[in-house]
C-alpha cells in the first residue's frame, strides 16, 4: 500500500486531553486509555486535522532535525499501536 496518502481517523469515541505538553487519549468504549510524549503528541495533533502520512513526515521534518526515514518508522510504529488500541483507523 502507498503510504503517502494514507489518512489516519481519529475514532469517534476516542477523546484527548492535553496534560503537561503531554496529550491523554481515552477509548471511552473500551475503557483504554494512552500517554502520548511531545513527539507523540505532534503526530496526534496532525491526525486530528486530518493529514495524510506524507503531510505528517513533512511537518515533523520541520519541527525536528530527523531524517524523513527515521521520522516515517516513528510514525508507523505510533500509528500501529494506536490503530490496536482501536484509538484510530
Amino acid at each position: 500500500m502507498e503510504m503517502q496518502n494514507v489518512q489516519y481517523k481519529v475514532h469517534p469515541e476516542t477523546i484527548s486531553s492535553e496534560v503537561e505538553n503531554q496529550v491523554v487519549l481515552l477509548q471511552y468504549e473500551s475503557g483504554v486509555y494512552f500517554t502520548l510524549n511531545e513527539v507523540g503528541t505532534n503526530i496526534w495533533q496532525l491526525i486530528e486535522e486530518e493529514k495524510t502520512h506524507q503531510q505528517i513526515i513533512n511537518e515533523l521534518q520541520r519541527m525536528y532535525d530527523v531524517n524523513e526515514e527515521r521520522l516515517n518508522q516513528d510514525v508507523l510504529a505510533l500509528v500501529k499501536q494506536l490503530k490496536e488500541k482501536g484509538l484510530i483507523s
